[in-house]
């Protein structure tokens, strides 16, 4: 089953949800604009984190990535209220949008503060994937994989000045 593309686009209204285990993707943009979601359950065994999928959710300020999940898209937390995520270990791309969008996952998310990342399979990041992060952001990288991230993620955009620690 998969919940298409702009589903609950612009719900304003739409303040939680919970997506069944039966829904193995989300189309991109599909609560994109929903500005009052404050929660949301994802399926756990989905694959992908869409193009947008969460662009200008204002409210929502707190998420779990399924465990599942192996790839994130351009703009997937554009514009939201997240103030920490946690990237799965499971993560092996942050690709480039095919549709209209190249902005950084974590593009104008004034609200954030950690991101931590379980993975230790990232093979690559779009350039431009971490551009917008706030420099105040602290960034979590497995400690074995320190020097490689850091390297790869400014690469992909990240400021010198975002801390990276590397924890165990």
């Amino acid at each position: 089953m998969e919940l298409g593309m702009f589903a609950f686009g612009a719900c304003s209204n739409l303040t939680e949800i919970e997506i069944p285990d039966s829904v193995k993707k989300i189309g991109r943009s599909a609560f994109s604009g929903c500005t009052n979601l404050k929660e949301i359950k994802l399926p756990e065994n989905l694959k992908v984190v869409s193009e947008h999928l969460f662009y200008l959710c204002e409210n929502l300020t707190d998420l779990k990535i399924p465990g599942s999940v192996t790839t994130i898209y351009a703009g997937a937390f554009q514009g939201s209220g997240i103030k920490q995520i946690v990237i799965p270990k499971n993560i092996k791309y942050i690709k480039k949008g095919e549709w209209w969008s190249e902005e950084g996952i974590f593009a104008d998310c004034k609200n954030l503060k950690t991101i931590e990342i379980k993975s230790k399979k990232i093979e690559s990041c779009f350039k431009g994937a971490f551009d917008g992060v706030n420099t105040n952001v602290v960034i979590k990288v497995p400690k074995s994989k320190l020097k490689e991230y850091k390297a790869m993620f400014q690469k992909s955009g990240l400021s010198k000045k975002v801390k990276i620690k590397g924890v165990s």
